[in-house]
């Protein structure tokens, strides 16, 4: 490998792809913070139902 192909491994983006990669990952972290802050809402009382 010479460096121009190292360069373009590490820096040529496909955006189209970048962009729906960095979106189903923002999805999954606000699904994760949501379902983390649902269950801190609990106390005792909504476990003994």
């Amino acid at each position: 490998m010479n460096l121009s192909s190292l360069l373009s491994e590490t820096e040529d983006v496909d955006l189209a792809e970048a962009i729906t990669v960095y979106n189903s990952q923002e999805i999954a972290y606000r699904a994760a913070m949501q379902t983390a802050a649902d269950v801190l809402k609990l106390n005792i009382m909504d476990y003994l139902r």
